[in-house]
């Protein structure tokens, strides 16, 4: 999984500067998890507004 997450990020490092955000939700079926438990969603971007990346 690491080695996809680096083929994706790849773009995005050719940008001086990104935004990242980390947003905990809650995921009612989730192996191995109560419901009650948070789970998080992390989104980085990059890019110039004509071509924007998200990941």
């Amino acid at each position: 999984m690491q080695s996809l997450i680096n083929l994706l990020q790849k773009p995005l490092r050719q940008y001086d500067i990104q935004q990242m955000d980390e947003t905990s939700l809650q995921v009612l079926e989730e192996d191995s998890k109560k419901a009650q438990s948070k789970s998080y969603l992390r989104i980085q971007c990059a890019g110039a507004a004509r071509d924007h990346i998200h990941l």
